[in-house]
């Protein structure tokens, strides 16, 4: 059971529920969760049944340590056509705004930021939407951190097992499933898997996943959740890995 509160619960939980559908039903080769109720609402929550997928998160502090089952996922969402049901899913980041994302960033966000970083939160988003128009779309994830991939409980070498929370599947610039794998393992790992330009891009995205977790939180009145992803941005803006945990930046075009 999948159960969701806070503001615009029942509205999230459909939508979250028609994505699941429409992934549930497409030939990725790898198990996802299927919803198996209509979205149900009682005492200030919304919730739904979904099938269980067997198999266990994977911790890795090297990319060589998930690397198979992490580019054969990759290549299987790359290669999902075009059609009606994958048309009908979503823009990207709707869970987090959608086309008010960016405003929603530049008026309600950055001036919760420290001063150094307001701009920075500024230029990031528009990097994003300026990476992303130039890259060939396909679906994507939204949400590829290793706590959605699953595996079995023991075998290196064996394939995946799941793929959950697929609800904030779009069709979109890969980049969006790289950054997150950025984050975890930087672009020196992956660099032998990802072309350059879909790295670049990564990094971009990568950039802005702490604003995204901030805007969804705004929209559903999480102001904990907020106020801890805006410390994150903070925190990186600081530290200089915004783009990426070494400090590394991404290149910049003429």
């Amino acid at each position: 059971a999948r159960l969701t509160d806070g503001r615009g619960h029942r509205e999230r939980t459909q939508r979250e529920a028609a994505v699941t559908s429409v992934v549930a039903g497409l030939d990725l080769g790898v198990p996802v969760p299927t919803p198996l109720s209509e979205p149900v609402t009682a005492d200030g929550v919304t919730g739904v049944l979904v099938s269980r997928v067997a198999g266990e998160p994977r911790s890795a502090s090297h990319w060589s340590d998930v690397r198979h089952g992490m580019v054969q996922l990759l290549d299987r969402l790359r290669a999902v056509h075009r059609d009606g049901a994958t048309a009908a899913l979503p823009p990207v980041r709707s869970w987090c705004g959608g086309a008010s994302w960016p405003a929603l960033v530049r008026e309600q966000l950055a001036p919760r930021l420290p001063p150094s970083a307001r701009s920075t939160a500024a230029r990031v988003v528009a990097d994003v939407l300026e990476a992303e128009a130039e890259a060939d779309a396909c679906l994507v994830h939204g949400d590829l951190g290793l706590h959605n991939v699953l595996w079995p409980d023991a075998g290196d070498d064996a394939g995946l097992t799941g793929l959950i929370d697929v609800d904030h599947a779009a069709w979109a610039d890969p980049a969006v499933d790289v950054a997150p794998l950025v984050g975890a393992f930087g672009v020196q790992q992956l660099a032998a898997d990802v072309e350059p330009d879909l790295l670049h891009r990564a990094m971009v995205h990568r950039a802005t996943l702490s604003l995204q977790v901030a805007a969804a939180a705004e929209l559903a009145g999480r102001t904990a959740l907020r106020d801890h992803a805006l410390a994150t941005v903070a925190r990186r803006v600081a530290e200089g890995t915004l783009y990426e945990p070494h400090g590394l930046r991404p290149h910049r075009r003429p």
